[in-house]
Parts: structure tokens; sequence; C-alpha cells
């Protein structure tokens, strides 16, 4: 029987931060699922498709510094169960991922931190 997962989507850009080795062997609440971990930041998703019941595919294209020992290295296809974000959704440099954002809104994604409030910021 394969074991249940949840995909955790980590929004951020600062390497140092390692959220795979944070979460490594964390279950739900329930015990029952295993927490799976996908950090990345803003430029690098792609969002493919969303409905409002909170299913989001995505595109995460490869980081330019990946975390050694994780999945960062390559192209990789995300459908996160909740998200995290760590990052501005507006850079100092002028680039806006709002619409990114937006499609997390949309499609309801579960967040660990109020994904309203970042929009409104």
């Amino acid at each position: 029987m394969a074991e249940d997962q949840v995909t955790l989507l980590v929004v951020d850009a600062n390497p140092e931060n390692n959220w795979y080795s944070m979460f490594k062997n964390f279950r739900t609440k329930s015990g029952r699922s295993r927490i799976k971990v996908e950090q990345t930041e803003w430029n690098l998703i792609e969002v493919e498709s969303c409905s409002p019941d909170g299913k989001c595919h995505m595109s995460i294209a490869p980081s330019p510094e990946p975390i050694q020992g994780s999945s960062q290295k390559s192209q990789r296809q995300c459908q996160p169960d909740f998200v995290l974000v760590r990052q501005f959704v507006k850079t100092l440099h002028g680039r806006d991922f709002l619409p990114t954002l937006s499609a997390f809104l949309f499609c309801d994604l579960p967040a660990v931190n109020s994904l309203r409030s970042i929009y409104l910021s």
C-alpha cells in the first residue's frame, strides 16, 4: 500500500532556508500522511490550471541555486495541497508576481499564512 502524502509548496527565494530538511519526517496531525515539500521562488512558478475547488496544477522551473539533495535541480510538476509564502510578491526591482498569487486565490488554495493579506500588502 502506497503511503499517503500531502504537498506543501513553499515560496521562499532564500536557498539558506532549507524547508526540505525542516519538514523531513514530518506527518500531518492525523499521522497518516507524510508532508512532501516543494520549495521554489515566484519567478520559477508557472500555473498551468486551477479550479475553485482547490486544485492548482503548476510547473516549477529548475532553481539557479538548488538546495543540495532536493528536487530543485530539475523541472517538476506540482499540485500543492497547501502553500507557505516566505517571499514578497513584489520585488525591489519592479517584478510583480500578483498574477500567480491571484491564481492561488482563485483556486482557493489553502495556505499557512493568509494569501489575501499578501495580496493586499
